[in-house]
């Protein structure tokens, strides 16, 4: 069963880019083609006794299937990694995700 939640007109409007430059260019790829993507960029800040900060970025993934009739309903992408926050993927996942969808979006095309 998918897992599904809100989201405010704020946050789909937020969720439609990242910081990571190499991350955006893909995922402005993937929104040309299907803009019902929405990705949420999360800084988890790991302070170290005696050591410099360490920020971490995770993403969750979010794919808008009754866009643009309602906010209700929009499903969280459970991509597979080994972490332990549920919903967070890092960035490596994300990416693969997208190229198997654009993969597959340039085949259809076919």
């Amino acid at each position: 069963m998918p897992v599904t939640t809100f989201l405010n007109d704020f946050e789909k409007k937020t969720f439609i880019a990242v910081s990571d430059k190499e991350l955006n260019e893909l995922f402005q790829e993937v929104r040309a083609i299907d803009n019902r993507f929405l990705l949420q960029e999360r800084f988890i800040v790991k302070k170290r006794f005696l050591k410099k900060s360490k920020v971490i970025v995770y993403y969750t993934l979010y794919f808008d299937y009754l866009a643009p009739e309602s906010n209700w309903d929009i499903q969280i992408v459970g991509l597979s990694d080994e972490n332990i926050y549920g919903d967070f993927s890092n960035k490596n996942s994300v990416m693969c995700y997208f190229y198997g969808f654009l993969s597959g979006a340039q085949k259809w095309k076919k």
